[in-house]
């Protein structure tokens, strides 16, 4: 492989393909606890809205869980998951 090549891929063999960047990866979650104004937002790393629903319960939701936003992979690999990883957000 030549210099400029190695020095492309040292640069940007962390980053997601620009072609990516538009592609689907997962859900915002919300949860909200009855009786309280309490409410508990996760990242899912799931392409499946029911599976992840299921995710975050498993995760430790014992809420209520609705998908609020549909978010693109970078807004995952960003935060260095992969596909089934839960973070809470916020």
């Amino acid at each position: 492989m030549e210099l400029a090549a190695q020095q492309k891929q040292v640069i940007f063999g962390g980053m997601a393909n620009i072609d990516d960047i538009n592609r689907r990866g997962g859900w915002l979650l919300e949860e909200t606890i009855p009786g309280s104004d309490l409410r508990r937002y996760f990242k899912v790393y799931e392409l499946d809205e029911q599976q992840a629903i299921e995710l975050a319960r498993a995760y430790g939701a014992t809420g209520r869980v609705r998908a609020v936003k549909e978010l693109n992979i970078h807004e995952f690999t960003g935060d260095g998951m992969r596909p089934g990883d839960v973070k809470q957000h916020g």
